[in-house]
Protein backbone atom coordinates (compact mmCIF):
# COMPACT_ATOMS: atom_id res chain seq x y z
CA UNK A 1 0.00 0.00 0.00
CA UNK A 2 1.06 4.10 -1.10
CA UNK A 3 2.37 4.93 2.91
CA UNK A 4 1.64 8.57 1.64
CA UNK A 5 -2.06 8.11 0.55
CA UNK A 6 -2.97 4.58 1.96
CA UNK A 7 -4.24 3.88 -1.32
CA UNK A 8 -2.99 2.19 -4.51
CA UNK A 9 0.81 0.35 -4.54
CA UNK A 10 4.06 2.66 -4.40
CA UNK A 11 6.35 2.39 -7.54
CA UNK A 12 7.92 -0.91 -7.53
CA UNK A 13 5.39 -2.48 -5.48
CA UNK A 14 3.80 -6.23 -7.00
CA UNK A 15 0.10 -6.68 -7.74
CA UNK A 16 -1.72 -8.14 -4.72
CA UNK A 17 -2.81 -11.72 -5.02
CA UNK A 18 -6.08 -11.50 -5.05
CA UNK A 19 -8.05 -8.61 -7.36
CA UNK A 20 -10.90 -6.82 -5.93
CA UNK A 21 -13.98 -6.55 -8.59
CA UNK A 22 -13.20 -2.51 -9.40
CA UNK A 23 -9.68 -3.16 -10.77
CA UNK A 24 -11.00 -5.72 -12.93
CA UNK A 25 -13.80 -3.31 -13.98
CA UNK A 26 -11.02 -0.59 -14.69
CA UNK A 27 -8.40 -2.78 -16.37
CA UNK A 28 -11.60 -4.40 -18.33
CA UNK A 29 -13.15 -1.06 -19.04
CA UNK A 30 -16.96 -2.64 -18.11
CA UNK A 31 -19.21 -1.88 -15.10
CA UNK A 32 -18.61 -3.24 -11.25
CA UNK A 33 -21.62 -5.24 -12.29
CA UNK A 34 -20.68 -6.67 -15.32
CA UNK A 35 -17.87 -8.38 -13.57
CA UNK A 36 -20.53 -9.69 -11.39
CA UNK A 37 -21.81 -10.81 -14.12
CA UNK A 38 -19.19 -13.09 -14.69
CA UNK A 39 -18.74 -14.21 -11.67
CA UNK A 40 -22.30 -15.20 -11.20
CA UNK A 41 -22.64 -16.55 -14.35
CA UNK A 42 -19.28 -18.81 -14.00
CA UNK A 43 -17.05 -17.17 -16.14
CA UNK A 44 -14.56 -15.57 -13.60
CA UNK A 45 -13.53 -17.55 -10.49
CA UNK A 46 -14.34 -15.74 -7.46
CA UNK A 47 -13.76 -16.24 -3.76
CA UNK A 48 -16.02 -14.40 -1.59
CA UNK A 49 -15.33 -12.67 1.90
CA UNK A 50 -17.26 -13.32 4.87
CA UNK A 51 -17.94 -9.11 4.09
CA UNK A 52 -19.48 -10.48 1.27
CA UNK A 53 -17.36 -9.00 -1.21
CA UNK A 54 -15.16 -11.05 -3.96
CA UNK A 55 -11.90 -11.50 -4.58
CA UNK A 56 -10.70 -12.76 -7.99
CA UNK A 57 -7.02 -15.12 -7.75
CA UNK A 58 -4.47 -13.34 -9.91
CA UNK A 59 -3.85 -16.45 -12.42
CA UNK A 60 -7.66 -17.22 -12.41
CA UNK A 61 -8.08 -13.57 -13.83
CA UNK A 62 -5.52 -14.36 -16.30
CA UNK A 63 -7.30 -17.63 -17.93
CA UNK A 64 -10.40 -15.48 -17.78
CA UNK A 65 -8.48 -12.79 -19.83
CA UNK A 66 -7.23 -15.50 -22.45
CA UNK A 67 -10.33 -17.71 -22.55
CA UNK A 68 -12.42 -14.67 -23.35
CA UNK A 69 -10.37 -12.93 -25.57
CA UNK A 70 -9.00 -9.43 -23.53
CA UNK A 71 -6.03 -7.97 -23.32
CA UNK A 72 -4.71 -7.41 -20.30
CA UNK A 73 -3.52 -3.88 -18.60
CA UNK A 74 -0.37 -4.85 -16.05
CA UNK A 75 -1.09 -3.54 -13.46
CA UNK A 76 -3.35 -5.80 -11.34
CA UNK A 77 -2.26 -8.76 -13.71
CA UNK A 78 1.51 -8.56 -13.17
CA UNK A 79 3.52 -11.20 -12.04
CA UNK A 80 5.24 -11.03 -8.36
CA UNK A 81 8.63 -11.40 -10.81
Amino acid sequence: MNRTTGRGRAPGEVAPERIKIKDIAGNCMVSQTTVRRWIENGQLRASRLPSGHYRINRMDYRRFLEEYGFVHRKRAVDSKS
